[in-house]
């Protein structure tokens, strides 16, 4: 009974958000007197948040189908951005240069969870 919760906290955080950025874009464009621009381009998103909401979405229909595959790239991505960045999430990023060898642990765990759900697909 919790996971129906969870998942509309999750969507209505996301609407928020997006909801929140047409505001603010409202709200910049209107205080340079820009009236036309604002409305016309309310619901416009950067092209990373348009990137993010595709991903996500991908990953919510390979889990319906049962594509695991599709989250085991998802992890290995993770595990690459991780060491080309040198920094790393699980809650809060941690930094290579902060914490080395937690960063290490995190970094091999993603990509051990991407091998695995790769090898079981």
């Amino acid at each position: 009974m919790g996971l129906p919760f969870r998942s509309s906290l999750r969507m209505a955080t996301l609407f928020g958000s997006l909801i929140g950025l047409a505001e603010k874009r409202q709200y910049v464009s209107s205080e340079r007197g820009d009236e036309t621009n604002a409305t016309k381009h309310v619901f416009a998103m950067p092209k990373n948040h348009v990137l993010n909401c595709g991903v996500l979405l991908a990953l919510v229909v390979s889990t319906a189908i049962g594509w695991l595959w599709v989250w085991g790239i998802f992890f290995i991505f993770l595990s690459y951005q991780a060491y080309v960045e040198e920094v790393t999430f699980v809650v809060t990023p941690i930094s290579k240069a902060e914490a080395p060898i937690l960063y290490w642990i995190v970094s091999a765990f993603w990509f051990l969870i991407g091998a695995s759900y790769l090898m079981l697909a």
